[in-house]
């Protein structure tokens, strides 16, 4: 019996364990083969959407704040920003909105920048090209005069320039006149020639039944809004429309209480006033009466100022050196920082004793017995200026007045006054008069006054 197979071919069929297709099924193998593996080859991926914008936010003498946006919520953010052609920063971004600082520029120079925005280092999309000048340092060369008021039981606490002509200085003033008003009276006004002293008169309602002026006290903080429209107060709020004081107390008001002086005033506008005082006691003025404002403290509150939209009070405590800031944010008030005088540690956030607040743009200045603190309340970061930098060799900051960035003027305890130009600080002393110290400062345009 023979067999037709060829065992050649059976034992090569056997170790394949495949059977050899027909040459007329290889091209349809081929094709299917080609599919199954351009269906395994990794693709590359689409790079997402990572529109980018650039502003200018604020430009100083030798430093500008630049708004970084990349409009994605769920992408990784790598910015690379160019200035003049180089890269000045490179790197991703933890927030939708950033700001950059560039520093290390010249004054008054021109510079050129552009951001783009990157996927696995490659180009996704850039910025419009943005051109910003820096400014030059601001010069301010001041011609003091002293005037000496009254005797030496006077003293002066605040000072409010409206124009160069029209300056209201308040506090308690003592003469050597025969009848009680020659005496003492609480006011000076400046008419562009002389101090005017101006008698600024209580009601006693309750005692006396009629509306006319009745009594004086002290006077402890005025604040200039226009010429016709200046708040003084001490323990009593008084009101001026550019011809007559108008008193407010308990008796004709819902003024709470009259026994807390008064420390500071600030106003957005005559119909949004504040008055922050002695003992934790602040009211709110709504154009038509008062309105107590209860922050839940009884230190004294020494300072208010605020922006468009947000205000803030300072409070210190004589007694244990504490501090406390209040925010106001749409209405509502919430306490932003509480700081003790010691221990001092401005990297912990320990800041010392906080008596000054001033607010310019977006940055609140607080005046600490570390320095100059900068708080810009839009990102919620602090910078300290550090008293060293200043100069300012004893006490702390008392006020502030910041007309720019690049323009700051501050005013110690100590009798010493210090300018910051954009570039550097200075310090004043050539009008000390030993034995004075500074109560209150205010500035309009380039006339500045110190009681």
């Amino acid at each position: 019996m023979s067999s037709s197979l060829n065992p050649v071919s059976l034992s090569n069929h056997i170790h394949t364990g495949k059977s050899i297709p027909s040459p007329s099924f290889l091209p349809a193998l081929l094709l299917v083969l080609g599919l199954i593996y351009s269906c395994m080859e990794p693709s590359t991926p689409q790079p997402p959407d990572l529109p980018i914008t650039l502003s200018v936010k604020d430009v100083g003498v030798t430093s500008a704040k630049l708004a970084i946006s990349i409009d994605n919520a769920t992408a990784e953010r790598h910015v690379r920003l160019y200035r003049d052609g180089a890269v000045v920063l490179d790197d991703r971004l933890l927030d939708i909105d950033t700001i950059f600082t560039d520093r290390g520029l010249t004054p008054n120079s021109s510079y050129s920048y552009r951001a783009y925005s990157l996927y696995r280092d490659e180009v996704v999309d850039s910025s419009t090209v943005v051109l910003l000048t820096t400014n030059n340092p601001s010069s301010r060369i001041f011609t003091w005069e002293v005037d000496s008021i009254g005797s030496y039981v006077s003293l002066l606490w605040d000072v409010a320039v409206i124009t160069d002509d029209d300056i209201w200085a308040v506090g308690k003033i003592g003469g050597w006149g025969e009848t009680p008003e020659e005496l003492q009276y609480n006011a000076l006004h400046w008419n562009g020639d002389e101090w005017e002293k101006v008698w600024i008169k209580f009601l006693h309602v309750s005692t006396t039944g009629t509306n006319d002026p009745h009594g004086l006290n002290e006077l402890t903080a005025v604040h200039g809004i226009r010429t016709d429209a200046v708040w003084a107060a001490g323990s009593t709020p008084y009101f001026y429309d550019g011809e007559t004081w108008t008193s407010y107390q308990h008796e004709n008001s819902s003024w709470d209480m009259w026994t807390h002086d008064v420390l500071d005033i600030w106003a957005r506008n005559n119909d949004d006033v504040y008055f922050v005082g002695r003992d934790g006691w602040a009211h709110h003025w709504d154009g038509s009466d008062f309105t107590r404002l209860d922050l839940g403290t009884d230190i004294d509150l020494e300072n208010v100022s605020g922006s468009e939209d947000k205000v803030y009070i300072v409070g210190h405590s004589n007694s244990d050196g504490s501090s406390i800031v209040f925010e106001n944010v749409e209405g509502v008030w919430s306490r932003l920082m509480e700081t003790q005088y010691q221990p001092q540690d401005p990297e912990q956030g320990l800041w010392g004793g906080i008596h000054a607040v001033e607010v310019f743009g977006d940055t609140v200045y607080f005046g600490t017995s570390t320095g100059l603190l900068k708080y810009a309340y839009n990102s919620e970061t602090y910078d300290l200026v550090p008293d060293v930098v200043i100069g300012i060799p004893l006490y702390t900051i008392e006020e502030i007045v910041v007309l720019s960035p690049i323009d700051i003027h501050l005013f110690n305890y100590d009798e010493r006054y210090y300018h910051f130009n954009g570039i550097d600080w200075e310090r004043y002393d050539d009008h000390i008069d030993l034995g004075l110290y500074y109560r209150g400062a205010d500035f309009n345009k380039d006339t500045a006054v110190i009681v």
